[in-house]
């Protein structure tokens, strides 16, 4: 019982100690951070960052929708190919409909997703 008393107020005298210290160092940090937040410097770089976010969410906003649109088509292809090979009507295989039709597989992607194409 001796121990845990002992071992108790040793944690306590710690504690009392350690947070007598930790708020110094907690004020001098929070002091030095205040300077550097209203450096004019720091300020203008916020301030030029944050115009700079503003004009370029609108155009990943549209990059966004698209990819989510272009997600959603495709997922609704997967589940169409999907629906029709489980009946038996398996119809759109890849390399036989392009080969057949005289189109290459990749005819169908964008310019942006479609790789490059050999003669």
């Amino acid at each position: 019982m001796k121990n845990k008393l002992v071992f108790i107020s040793g944690m306590a005298l710690g504690y009392v100690l350690g947070t007598r210290a930790g708020r110094e160092s907690y004020e001098t940090i929070k002091s030095k951070a205040d300077e550097l937040w209203q450096n004019p410097r720091v300020q203008e770089r916020v301030t030029d960052t944050t115009k700079t976010l503003r004009n370029k969410v609108p155009e990943f906003q549209e990059q966004a929708t698209a990819a989510v649109k272009k997600a959603k088509e495709s997922a609704a292809g997967a589940m169409h190919r999907a629906e029709n090979s489980e009946s038996g009507r398996d119809t759109t295989s890849s390399a036989g409909s392009a080969a057949g039709s005289g189109e290459t597989p990749f005819q169908n992607q964008d310019e942006d997703t479609r790789p490059p194409l050999r003669d």
